[in-house]
């Protein structure tokens, strides 16, 4: 289990995959995701980022965002892809 401890929050987690969809920008590419996200708070790129959400078929698959098209993907847990922790609200 991945626990973080940063900027004074201990309560960070990965996002759902409908959080990451929600700031998907399908009027751009490279990266697919709203500009607020990709210059002022979380500096999301184009690489693949995991989400908190398991596949519904095989549980040994995650799925995934694509910055660069702003798309969901699965694939296996087993991988390496980035990670952007958010908080809820209070």
């Amino acid at each position: 289990m991945f626990h973080l401890n940063a900027a004074g929050y201990d309560d960070w987690r990965l996002p759902s995959a409908t959080e990451f969809i929600s700031i998907a920008d399908y009027s751009t590419r490279e990266p697919a995701v709203l500009s607020l996200f990709v210059n002022y708070l979380i500096n999301i790129n184009s690489g693949f980022y995991w989400s908190s959400t398991t596949d519904s078929i095989d549980h040994d698959y995650a799925v995934r965002f694509s910055g660069a098209e702003g798309l969901l993907n699965a694939t296996a847990k087993s991988g390496t892809w980035s990670i952007r922790c958010v908080r809820s609200t209070p």
